[in-house]
């Protein structure tokens, strides 16, 4: 008999290491057992579905802050950053105190765990865990990374400054004129395949087609599956006015299907008009009426391209571009990407003779996958 007179709900079973009776316990139901089991899962795998839901949610949030305050991550001081002190969190760096921000941005309370500012009642996923602590980490990660990806972006907008202020010098080029076509070709037809490969990552330049520079223009080599085209381009259309007849210049890219029915059409036509010799005034006169009568079409959209190799020669003033992506359109505003901003890392440049804008946006790794530096 338990104390108290009542009658313990167990059989008698084995004794244990001491010699004491152990109680035979009822086997448990399928439905005790499902919900046992249901509760390990939970336990186990709770933090990383919380972690899944608040980066989903802080990703959000950078969208929405990058709308409404223009390089707001400069203003974050990531040492000091702390998701549970009103002053110290995110809104509180930004406006002063973390209330101010419902006032200024508008916002309710559901806004807030919608944009990764305050977490969910669902987060406190077990006793004495903070998910406030979990969501300072993941804004500390997400803000070093778009940081860094602006650093790259000043660092091709400076690239992309030496190459136009070499670009606008009057003063005598240092190739004045055309070179033997030999020089701007590749003898080893299998390394020009390699290089132009090496634009994108791997998972997309296998399955790409091919072209390598012949004598008359470009050839295909590989014939590909995917819609991607890559190639490597030479000094009449990678390198700056000045090095228009640079045969050194080797300038690896691999472009998408869109691109590949409407930029890579002007692209290929300025190399063959390269290779027969015209000059760059006679090119800017072919190009200017080519367009005129509509014999080479406008910018198809989603027209984008890789340059992504750690390999290639960009010219004598630009000797190395950072990894970026180029994204064409015909004649837009960069204004609607917010390009050339303060802080912003997109650079938009417009071309008034080609009816043509470009897009280009730094990324952090090479096509192998290692850090641009």
């Amino acid at each position: 008999m338990h104390k108290g007179g009542r009658r313990q709900n167990f059989n008698v079973g084995q004794r244990d290491c001491h010699g004491n009776m152990m109680p035979k316990m009822k086997p448990l139901t399928l439905k005790q057992e499902v919900k046992h089991i249901f509760n390990v899962i939970k336990r186990l795998a709770g933090r990383p579905f919380v972690r899944c839901r608040m980066r989903k949610r802080v990703r959000t949030g950078m969208i929405f802050l990058n709308d409404v305050k223009a390089g707001w991550w400069e203003k974050i001081d990531l040492e000091r950053l702390d998701m549970l002190d009103t002053r110290l969190n995110l809104c509180g760096q930004l406006y002063g105190r973390h209330k101010n921000a419902y006032r200024k941005l508008h916002l309710t309370q559901a806004d807030f765990v919608m944009y990764g500012f305050l977490p969910a009642p669902s987060d406190y996923w077990r006793p004495r865990f903070l998910p406030q602590r979990l969501l300072t980490r993941l804004w500390i990660k997400e803000i070093k990374k778009i940081s860094a990806i602006a650093i790259k972006g000043f660092a091709l907008l400076v690239v992309l400054g030496t190459m136009y202020r070499a670009m606008a010098q009057d003063a005598v080029t240092p190739y004045p004129k055309m070179a033997p076509i030999d020089q701007y070709l590749m003898t080893d037809r299998s390394a020009e395949i390699a290089l132009a490969r090496s634009a994108a990552p791997d998972s997309i330049a296998r399955d790409a087609e091919v072209r390598v520079l012949g004598g008359h223009g470009f050839e295909t080599a590989v014939k590909g599956k995917n819609g991607f085209v890559c190639i490597v381009g030479r000094g009449w259309t990678s390198a700056p006015d000045s090095e228009f007849w640079n045969p050194k210049v080797r300038v690896p890219m691999c472009v998408n299907a869109a691109a590949a029915r409407s930029y890579l059409l002007r692209f290929t036509k300025e190399t063959e008009w390269g290779l027969a010799g015209r000059t760059q005034a006679q090119m800017t006169e072919s190009i200017t009426a080519a367009i005129a009568k509509k014999e080479l079409p406008p910018m198809e959209s989603g027209a984008m391209c890789y340059k992504l190799s750690k390999q290639g020669y960009g010219g004598d003033s630009t000797p190395h571009w950072p990894p970026h992506l180029m994204f064409f359109y015909s004649g837009t505003d960069p204004a609607i990407w917010g390009a050339n901003l303060p802080g912003s890392p997109v650079v938009g440049m417009n071309d008034p003779v080609e009816h043509l804008t470009q897009f280009v946006v730094a990324v952090q790794r090479w096509s192998d996958g290692t850090e641009g530096r």
